[in-house]
């Protein structure tokens, strides 16, 4: 099996979307209480995998990161080109 298609990869994939979502709303401005009861919840699930790797976290956060950098280029290249 692929490495985007392993069990172990769709738990790390799922726990930096959760982190960029979190990104997201912060930088939209969008009421996060809600947000962040929910994200708390979901984060707490991942005690064992911080209990297997301590890096784990900080891999997600990078993960996280480079996917909000994404789509905040995106989102810029998009409203220059409708602009222009």
């Amino acid at each position: 099996m692929g490495h985007f298609l392993s069990k172990k990869w769709v738990k790390f994939q799922s726990k930096f979307s959760e982190i960029g979502a979190s990104f997201v709303s912060a930088h939209l401005g969008i009421d996060g209480d809600d947000i962040q009861d929910n994200a708390k919840a979901y984060l707490k699930s991942w005690l064992q995998s911080l209990k297997d790797d301590h890096k784990y976290l900080w891999k997600a956060m990078g993960e996280a990161s480079k996917a909000f950098e994404y789509l905040l280029d995106s989102a810029t290249a998009t409203t220059e080109t409708l602009a222009a």
